[in-house]
């Protein structure tokens, strides 16, 4: 799959009017392997101490036209840094994120859904997209630690 998301990526750039450097090919397959959600810096840090890295300012013209693309999707969570996931061939799912530690959990559920489009239907209101986030504790944060404090580990 990922040789048929690089060349899906890399066909999106090309219909840009985009040239697939090798640069542009590397930030490409950075983000391809990545497997969670990532911040520019993030995917900046995995790729800046090679030979011939491109710039910080490559890295986020690209990551901006695959969000343009939709190849890529933003998320914000609360005052947190903007991630980025893979959007293609992917199905649609939704996000709780801990407050403290700032895991982020996917999820899907098909009631969940209904439950939304018969709201949607009561209302006569067609969704275009959505993002459903849910704020927390996970399981590790809730544990407490000796002393009987919970952990802290804010980023």
């Amino acid at each position: 799959m990922a040789s048929q998301s690089l060349a899906q990526l890399e066909e999106f750039l090309r219909s840009q009017g985009q040239k697939i450097t090798s640069r542009r090919r590397l930030i490409l397959k950075e983000i391809l392997a990545i497997h969670r959600h990532f911040t520019a810096e993030d995917l900046y840090e995995r790729i800046r101490k090679g030979k011939n890295a491109p710039s910080k300012a490559t890295v986020y013209r690209m990551l901006a036209r695959l969000v343009e693309g939709k190849l890529l999707e933003t998320h914000q969570f609360g005052d947190r840094f903007l991630v980025y996931e893979i959007a293609m061939n992917r199905k649609h799912h939704d996000h709780m994120m801990c407050v403290e530690c700032g895991r982020i959990v996917e999820f899907s559920s098909d009631e969940l859904e209904a439950i939304q489009q018969r709201i949607l239907d009561r209302h006569g209101f067609q969704m275009l997209y959505h993002s459903h986030k849910l704020y927390g504790l996970c399981k590790s944060c809730r544990q407490p630690k000796r002393g009987g404090t919970r952990k802290r580990t804010r980023r």
